[in-house]
């Protein structure tokens, strides 16, 4: 998976233990002639200094990761030459070889797309530019992309500034929302609400988490418009669950977030859903807490199948409907 709120990329190595992933995925280092360790003291190393750790056995640098899903991933720092397109590679590229890691999701793998050194975007940047743009499918059996430089932007985005925050979390990615509408109605919510925060945008996170007052209000307008589904009790974090079993067409209201700017992402049933079982569908939006910080975020249900534009060069964020299926 590719990760906004993530720096190091990383994949699981022919040394990991307890992996479920096939052989065939593993990487083998000792099997590239471009493989090369990187040491404690070197730049590589201290550019990952959120994560890094020493080897004084080998005087190599590691990483461990832990993510807001349970997600725990360690192993060495390495370098090697990564292949992007037949004719297109990238030799140097710094990344994690993981030799332990417990996935709470489907994805082998990580990459990391903050404005982190480290991260595979920063390192791409001096050839391809300070923008990339992706598209997430609806589903496993849909094809999305991850695309660096200008030349595959489509012509119809709309963008809305990306925001400048203190050095903490300021190489991730914020912007400004600007408000909600439900079936078409605009939620009546005092500017405030948005104006005293920042949202950030998380490829990496599947729920969109709100302020309380914004979530509380969505919720209330969501269940007028859901009276042909029965209420469930719900599971994880979301708390709005419907049972959906004998209904041959799903249908739930447009949910709209607006953007400062006039951007904005129009969301169906795909972006706005998610199914917890064959049966249950869940809401997937949740009010912010404590351990995200009180911060705002769009998650990447709410990203499905829009071309996702960060040009941080002219400092802002795109989106444009129809980026995959």
């Amino acid at each position: 998976m590719f990760d906004t709120g993530s720096d190091l990329s990383w994949i699981p190595c022919s040394t990991c233990r307890e992996c479920e992933a096939p052989k065939k995925l593993l990487f083998d280092p000792t099997e590239s002639s471009t493989y090369s360790s990187i040491r404690c003291n070197s730049d590589e190393c201290s550019q990952a200094q959120d994560s890094s750790s020493c080897s004084t056995e080998s005087n190599t640098c590691r990483f461990a990761i832990s993510y807001a899903d349970g997600t725990i991933t360690e192993g060495s720092i390495i370098r090697d030459t990564l292949t992007l397109a037949p004719f297109d590679v990238l030799p140097n590229f710094v990344f994690g070889c993981s030799d332990y890691y417990s996935m709470k999701h489907r994805a082998v793998g990580l990459i990391g797309l903050s404005r982190e050194k480290v991260s595979l975007f920063s390192q791409v940047s001096q050839k391809y530019g300070e923008v990339f743009s992706y598209c997430i499918p609806s589903s496993l059996s849909s094809t999305g992309y991850l695309a660096f430089g200008r030349l595959a932007l489509p012509p119809h985005i709309k963008y809305t500034p990306m925001l400048t925050m203190p050095p903490v979390v300021g190489l991730l990615y914020f912007v400004r929302l600007a408000g909600i509408k439900v079936a078409g109605k605009t939620l009546p919510l005092p500017p405030t609400v948005f104006s005293r925060t920042a949202t950030a945008i998380d490829s990496g996170g599947v729920i969109t988490r709100l302020p309380p007052l914004a979530y509380n209000a969505l919720r209330s307008e969501f269940q007028k418009h859901m009276t042909e589904y029965t209420l469930m009790p719900h599971k994880f974090v979301v708390d709005t669950c419907y049972d959906m079993s004998g209904h041959k067409n799903l249908n739930v209201p447009t949910v709209e977030l607006l953007f400062d700017g006039g951007a904005s992402l129009s969301l169906d049933f795909d972006g706005t859903m998610i199914m917890a079982d064959d049966q249950m569908g869940c809401l997937a939006f949740t009010a912010t807490d404590d351990m995200h910080g009180g911060v705002s975020i769009i998650g990447n249900t709410q990203q499905k199948k829009y071309t996702v534009v960060y040009d941080v060069t002219n400092g802002k964020v795109g989106f444009g409907s129809g980026g995959c299926a």
